[in-house]
Parts: C-alpha cells; sequence; structure tokens
C-alpha cells in the first residue's frame, strides 16, 4: 500500500511541475493585455494609432485637445502684439477649424489637418500651422501668408479660458 501512495504522490507532483513549467513558458500575446481603439493595431505591445487619435490605446481624438476659447495676443511680422482671443472647434477626427478676433473683430477662419507624423495641424494651401504648448491649456498658432510676393507671419499665443 506504501508503494502505491509513494508512487501516486509522486506522478502527481511530476504532473503538477510538468504542467506548470509547460504553462508558464508559453509565449504569451504581448497584445494581449491592450485594447485597441479606433481602429488602432496592435504592434509589439503599443498600439499604432490611426491618423487623428492617440493615448496608449489611442482612445483619445488629438482634435479634441484644442478645443475651447483662448484669450492672448497675435504678433504679426515686426508690429507690436495686439490683445486677441481665438476659438477652436472640432471639425472631424483629424480637423480643427478656429477663428481669430483681432480686437474683438472677427478675422479669418481656418480649418487644419493633423499631420500624422508630427502630430501638428497645418494646412498647406494657406500656410497655417497649428501648435500645442505646455499640454492642452496654451496654444500658438501660426499663420504664414505671402501677399504680393512678400511673406507676413502672424502668430497667436493664447491660454485656454476655464
Amino acid at each position: 500500500m506504501k508503494f502505491w501512495k509513494h508512487t501516486l504522490i509522486t506522478a502527481a507532483a511530476f504532473i503538477g511541475i510538468s504542467s506548470s513549467v509547460l504553462y508558464t513558458s508559453c509565449v504569451k500575446d504581448s497584445c494581449e493585455r491592450l485594447h485597441c481603439k479606433n481602429g488602432a493595431v496592435c504592434n509589439d505591445e503599443v498600439c499604432q494609432c490611426k491618423t487623428g487619435y492617440e493615448g496608449t490605446e489611442c482612445e483619445l481624438m488629438i482634435a479634441n485637445r484644442y478645443v475651447g476659447n483662448y484669450d492672448g495676443s497675435t504678433k504679426c511680422n515686426e508690429m507690436a502684439p495686439n490683445i486677441d482671443s481665438a476659438i477652436v472647434i472640432r471639425k472631424g477626427v483629424d480637423k480643427i477649424a478656429f477663428r481669430i478676433y483681432a480686437m474683438g473683430v472677427d478675422t479669418n477662419t481656418y480649418t487644419v489637418t493633423v499631420d500624422a507624423t508630427s502630430g501638428r495641424f497645418s494646412d498647406p494651401a494657406t500656410g497655417v500651422i497649428v501648435d500645442v504648448i505646455d499640454e492642452a491649456d496654451r496654444i500658438t498658432i501660426r499663420e504664414q501668408t505671402t501677399v504680393n510676393g512678400k511673406a507676413s507671419i502672424c502668430t497667436f499665443i493664447g491660454s485656454k479660458r476655464n
């Protein structure tokens, strides 16, 4: 009887240890714990986001960081800065529109598209570039235009209203 008892205990221990070794040595899918959203694809434990999305699982629209009202100033070329405000609205997954109010007067409205590589918004046709500085509460909008062969660069820098 002792022989069978020791044999069964030894066999059970062997099966338990073997199962444990086999289970822990299996190659696990590195993307199993990630739940990539919005059409993103997991590659080497990182979600590769589609244009217009960001975040660990591509759950955030980049355009939403910019949406809001901003108070600040605009400086064109070598002229003195003017106190201005800007409104930024989302026009799509990868598009925002903004309007700058120079001294309370509605000026131009632009719609810009995010660049998938740099994460910055721009419109090559108008030369407008939008950057975010110091998180989402500050914004810089650069407008570069050419009139009669002369380049003009205007920059609005503003802080988001609470």
